[in-house]
């Protein structure tokens, strides 16, 4: 993960995710992907690509999840935030 630290995480975190999170939408379907997901297609929902709002999600709960691991005895270096 891209973190700048514990409680923070990169300037780039999310398009760094999303430029190396896999599949690309087809361009057909990307104005129903702004939709909200419950009234997403069906096809749509089946498809492999990384949702931005997941990934928003993604990286404003990185700092609480880790923070929420410690408490149980997990251990964060200080020279894994590189970014």
């Amino acid at each position: 993960m891209r973190m700048k630290s514990e409680s923070e995480v990169s300037d780039d975190f999310v398009d760094h995710f999303v430029a190396n999170a896999g599949g690309h939408l087809d361009p057909s379907l990307v104005d129903l992907a702004a939709l909200k997901w419950e009234n997403w297609p069906p096809n749509l929902r089946a498809m492999s690509f990384t949702d931005p709002e997941f990934i928003s999600t993604f990286a404003n709960g990185a700092p609480p999840t880790i923070e929420w691991l410690k408490t149980f005895g997990i251990r964060f270096f200080p020279w894994m935030y590189r970014f």
